[in-house]
Protein backbone atom coordinates (compact mmCIF):
# COMPACT_ATOMS: atom_id res chain seq x y z
CA UNK A 1 0.00 0.00 0.00
CA UNK A 2 1.41 3.49 -0.74
CA UNK A 3 2.02 5.77 2.30
CA UNK A 4 1.76 9.38 2.46
CA UNK A 5 4.08 9.63 5.64
CA UNK A 6 7.71 9.94 3.55
CA UNK A 7 5.65 12.66 1.39
CA UNK A 8 4.48 14.12 4.18
CA UNK A 9 8.24 14.26 5.76
CA UNK A 10 9.56 16.07 2.29
CA UNK A 11 6.98 18.29 2.32
CA UNK A 12 7.35 19.59 6.31
CA UNK A 13 10.98 19.36 5.27
CA UNK A 14 10.39 21.88 2.22
CA UNK A 15 8.80 24.09 4.19
CA UNK A 16 11.19 24.40 6.76
CA UNK A 17 14.17 24.93 4.34
CA UNK A 18 12.50 27.44 2.45
CA UNK A 19 12.14 31.15 2.69
CA UNK A 20 7.32 30.47 3.83
CA UNK A 21 8.87 28.54 7.37
CA UNK A 22 11.37 32.14 7.92
CA UNK A 23 8.56 34.23 7.54
CA UNK A 24 5.40 33.29 7.60
CA UNK A 25 5.54 30.65 10.81
CA UNK A 26 6.79 31.27 14.19
CA UNK A 27 9.72 29.34 16.36
CA UNK A 28 7.45 27.03 17.47
CA UNK A 29 5.66 26.13 14.84
CA UNK A 30 8.84 25.59 13.06
CA UNK A 31 10.26 23.43 15.46
CA UNK A 32 6.78 21.49 15.59
CA UNK A 33 7.10 21.11 12.22
CA UNK A 34 10.37 19.51 12.45
CA UNK A 35 9.52 16.91 15.19
CA UNK A 36 6.64 15.90 12.69
CA UNK A 37 8.97 15.04 10.06
CA UNK A 38 11.44 13.63 12.22
CA UNK A 39 8.40 11.37 13.36
CA UNK A 40 7.14 10.26 9.72
CA UNK A 41 10.62 9.24 8.87
CA UNK A 42 11.22 6.99 11.64
CA UNK A 43 7.46 5.42 11.23
CA UNK A 44 8.26 4.92 7.43
CA UNK A 45 11.94 2.90 8.25
CA UNK A 46 10.00 1.13 10.97
CA UNK A 47 7.13 -0.59 8.72
CA UNK A 48 10.04 -0.78 5.77
CA UNK A 49 9.53 -4.69 5.09
CA UNK A 50 12.77 -6.80 5.70
CA UNK A 51 14.22 -8.68 2.86
CA UNK A 52 16.64 -10.68 5.01
CA UNK A 53 15.65 -13.98 6.16
CA UNK A 54 15.60 -15.02 9.80
CA UNK A 55 18.50 -15.83 10.91
CA UNK A 56 19.08 -19.57 12.66
CA UNK A 57 19.25 -17.75 16.04
CA UNK A 58 16.19 -16.25 15.47
CA UNK A 59 14.12 -19.27 14.26
CA UNK A 60 15.97 -21.27 17.33
CA UNK A 61 13.94 -19.01 19.57
CA UNK A 62 10.63 -18.80 17.51
CA UNK A 63 11.01 -22.42 18.09
CA UNK A 64 11.53 -22.09 21.58
CA UNK A 65 8.36 -20.07 21.72
CA UNK A 66 6.08 -22.20 19.49
CA UNK A 67 7.04 -25.81 21.57
CA UNK A 68 5.76 -23.63 25.00
CA UNK A 69 2.53 -23.29 22.68
CA UNK A 70 2.26 -26.26 22.09
CA UNK A 71 2.39 -27.62 25.32
CA UNK A 72 -0.93 -25.51 25.91
CA UNK A 73 -2.50 -26.61 22.98
CA UNK A 74 -1.82 -30.73 23.13
CA UNK A 75 -2.38 -31.26 26.65
CA UNK A 76 -1.84 -35.00 26.28
CA UNK A 77 0.88 -36.27 28.37
CA UNK A 78 2.72 -38.08 25.67
CA UNK A 79 2.94 -34.33 23.78
CA UNK A 80 3.74 -32.49 26.74
CA UNK A 81 6.35 -34.92 27.11
CA UNK A 82 7.49 -34.57 23.48
CA UNK A 83 7.61 -31.33 23.43
CA UNK A 84 9.28 -30.70 27.00
CA UNK A 85 12.31 -32.62 25.31
CA UNK A 86 12.04 -30.34 22.21
CA UNK A 87 12.24 -27.82 24.22
CA UNK A 88 15.34 -28.80 26.05
CA UNK A 89 17.38 -29.51 23.01
CA UNK A 90 16.54 -26.28 21.43
CA UNK A 91 17.56 -24.17 24.55
CA UNK A 92 20.42 -26.35 24.56
CA UNK A 93 21.45 -24.69 21.21
CA UNK A 94 20.42 -21.16 21.86
CA UNK A 95 22.93 -21.61 24.77
CA UNK A 96 25.47 -23.14 22.71
CA UNK A 97 25.53 -20.24 20.23
CA UNK A 98 28.62 -18.81 19.69
CA UNK A 99 28.45 -14.61 18.64
CA UNK A 100 29.40 -14.33 14.99
CA UNK A 101 29.68 -18.04 13.74
CA UNK A 102 28.06 -18.24 10.29
CA UNK A 103 25.73 -21.05 9.83
CA UNK A 104 25.28 -22.88 6.30
CA UNK A 105 22.43 -21.73 4.75
CA UNK A 106 20.91 -25.62 3.97
CA UNK A 107 21.26 -25.80 8.23
CA UNK A 108 18.98 -22.54 8.49
CA UNK A 109 16.96 -24.27 6.02
CA UNK A 110 16.22 -27.31 8.32
CA UNK A 111 15.31 -25.77 11.25
CA UNK A 112 12.80 -23.63 9.35
CA UNK A 113 11.43 -26.85 8.09
CA UNK A 114 11.08 -27.57 12.09
CA UNK A 115 9.03 -24.75 12.49
CA UNK A 116 6.65 -25.17 9.67
CA UNK A 117 6.07 -28.56 11.27
CA UNK A 118 5.18 -26.99 14.58
CA UNK A 119 3.10 -24.34 12.88
CA UNK A 120 0.96 -27.23 11.29
CA UNK A 121 1.12 -28.63 14.43
CA UNK A 122 -0.12 -25.14 15.47
CA UNK A 123 -2.99 -25.00 13.46
CA UNK A 124 -4.72 -28.00 12.59
CA UNK A 125 -8.04 -28.97 14.07
CA UNK A 126 -6.91 -32.80 14.01
CA UNK A 127 -5.42 -33.80 17.00
CA UNK A 128 -3.62 -36.84 15.12
CA UNK A 129 -2.16 -34.90 12.27
CA UNK A 130 -0.71 -31.89 15.35
CA UNK A 131 1.21 -34.95 17.05
CA UNK A 132 2.12 -36.14 14.11
CA UNK A 133 3.72 -32.95 13.14
CA UNK A 134 5.10 -32.34 16.36
CA UNK A 135 6.72 -35.57 16.63
CA UNK A 136 8.78 -35.01 13.03
CA UNK A 137 10.22 -32.13 14.50
CA UNK A 138 11.17 -32.96 17.46
CA UNK A 139 13.06 -35.85 16.10
CA UNK A 140 14.64 -33.83 13.75
CA UNK A 141 15.66 -31.38 16.69
CA UNK A 142 16.75 -34.17 18.91
CA UNK A 143 19.08 -35.32 16.06
CA UNK A 144 20.91 -31.71 16.06
CA UNK A 145 20.95 -31.47 19.44
CA UNK A 146 22.51 -34.64 20.26
CA UNK A 147 25.43 -34.01 17.17
CA UNK A 148 25.89 -30.81 18.71
CA UNK A 149 26.49 -32.21 21.83
CA UNK A 150 28.57 -34.60 21.06
CA UNK A 151 30.44 -33.84 17.68
CA UNK A 152 32.26 -30.59 19.61
CA UNK A 153 31.93 -28.55 16.06
CA UNK A 154 29.74 -26.39 16.88
CA UNK A 155 26.44 -25.63 16.06
CA UNK A 156 25.43 -25.74 12.34
CA UNK A 157 28.38 -28.37 11.77
CA UNK A 158 27.39 -30.15 8.86
CA UNK A 159 28.02 -33.93 8.29
CA UNK A 160 29.22 -35.25 4.81
CA UNK A 161 27.33 -38.20 3.26
CA UNK A 162 29.04 -40.80 1.14
CA UNK A 163 26.40 -42.73 -0.95
CA UNK A 164 27.36 -45.71 -2.79
CA UNK A 165 24.56 -47.34 -5.25
CA UNK A 166 25.57 -51.03 -5.78
CA UNK A 167 23.90 -54.17 -7.33
CA UNK A 168 25.30 -56.86 -5.74
CA UNK A 169 28.79 -56.21 -5.11
CA UNK A 170 29.03 -53.95 -8.26
CA UNK A 171 29.18 -50.44 -8.27
CA UNK A 172 26.09 -49.19 -10.67
CA UNK A 173 27.36 -45.89 -12.16
CA UNK A 174 25.85 -42.23 -13.44
CA UNK A 175 22.79 -42.62 -10.70
CA UNK A 176 21.12 -39.55 -9.25
CA UNK A 177 20.86 -39.78 -5.55
CA UNK A 178 17.73 -37.63 -4.21
CA UNK A 179 16.85 -36.94 -0.64
CA UNK A 180 13.80 -35.53 1.61
CA UNK A 181 14.19 -34.66 5.22
CA UNK A 182 11.56 -37.66 6.91
CA UNK A 183 9.71 -34.68 8.44
CA UNK A 184 8.49 -33.80 5.71
CA UNK A 185 7.29 -36.36 4.68
CA UNK A 186 3.67 -36.01 3.39
CA UNK A 187 3.83 -32.72 3.78
CA UNK A 188 2.04 -31.16 0.70
CA UNK A 189 4.42 -29.18 -1.71
CA UNK A 190 7.66 -30.50 -0.41
CA UNK A 191 10.22 -31.69 -2.89
CA UNK A 192 13.61 -33.47 -2.49
CA UNK A 193 16.69 -32.16 -3.43
CA UNK A 194 19.41 -34.03 -5.91
CA UNK A 195 23.15 -34.77 -4.99
CA UNK A 196 25.26 -32.44 -7.15
CA UNK A 197 26.55 -35.48 -8.75
CA UNK A 198 26.04 -38.73 -10.57
CA UNK A 199 26.70 -41.98 -8.16
CA UNK A 200 28.97 -44.46 -7.42
CA UNK A 201 29.79 -43.06 -4.93
CA UNK A 202 28.71 -39.04 -4.52
CA UNK A 203 28.53 -37.10 -1.85
CA UNK A 204 26.95 -34.28 -0.20
CA UNK A 205 27.42 -32.19 3.21
CA UNK A 206 23.79 -32.39 5.30
CA UNK A 207 22.53 -30.71 8.16
CA UNK A 208 21.95 -33.76 10.72
CA UNK A 209 18.79 -35.47 10.70
CA UNK A 210 16.59 -38.56 9.31
CA UNK A 211 16.33 -38.16 5.74
CA UNK A 212 14.45 -40.25 2.97
CA UNK A 213 16.84 -41.57 0.03
CA UNK A 214 16.56 -43.31 -3.05
CA UNK A 215 18.31 -43.55 -6.45
CA UNK A 216 17.08 -42.99 -9.97
CA UNK A 217 18.30 -43.80 -13.01
CA UNK A 218 17.99 -40.77 -15.36
CA UNK A 219 17.03 -42.80 -18.75
CA UNK A 220 14.24 -44.67 -17.66
CA UNK A 221 12.93 -42.37 -14.96
CA UNK A 222 12.55 -46.16 -12.97
CA UNK A 223 13.68 -45.28 -8.98
CA UNK A 224 14.88 -47.07 -6.62
CA UNK A 225 13.66 -48.04 -2.98
CA UNK A 226 13.54 -44.97 -0.62
CA UNK A 227 16.00 -45.62 2.44
CA UNK A 228 15.36 -44.11 6.03
CA UNK A 229 18.78 -42.44 6.80
CA UNK A 230 20.12 -41.25 9.79
CA UNK A 231 22.43 -38.91 10.05
CA UNK A 232 24.79 -36.96 13.24
CA UNK A 233 25.21 -38.70 16.49
CA UNK A 234 28.70 -36.62 16.63
CA UNK A 235 29.96 -38.22 13.02
CA UNK A 236 31.50 -35.73 10.45
CA UNK A 237 31.02 -38.32 7.73
CA UNK A 238 28.41 -40.90 7.21
CA UNK A 239 28.60 -43.74 4.33
CA UNK A 240 25.20 -45.57 2.54
CA UNK A 241 24.38 -47.54 -0.12
CA UNK A 242 20.78 -47.20 -1.73
CA UNK A 243 19.25 -49.79 -3.87
CA UNK A 244 19.58 -48.96 -7.50
CA UNK A 245 16.17 -49.40 -9.63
Amino acid sequence: MFSLKPLQATILGSLIIGSFSAEGLRTSEIASLRLQGRRAEVETTRTKPSVIPPSARETLFNLRDELRLIQLKLPAPDAHRIAQVALSDVNFMIRGWTPGCKIPAEYSSSLEKSLQLLDLALKSKEEGHSFSALQSAADDLHIKAEHFRKSGGGLGEMVTVLVHTRKDDREERHLQVFYLPKMMEGVQGAQPDQFPKLSSPTSHSLPPGRYLMWAREPQSNMIGAPTSVSIGDGNKTVEWTLPVP
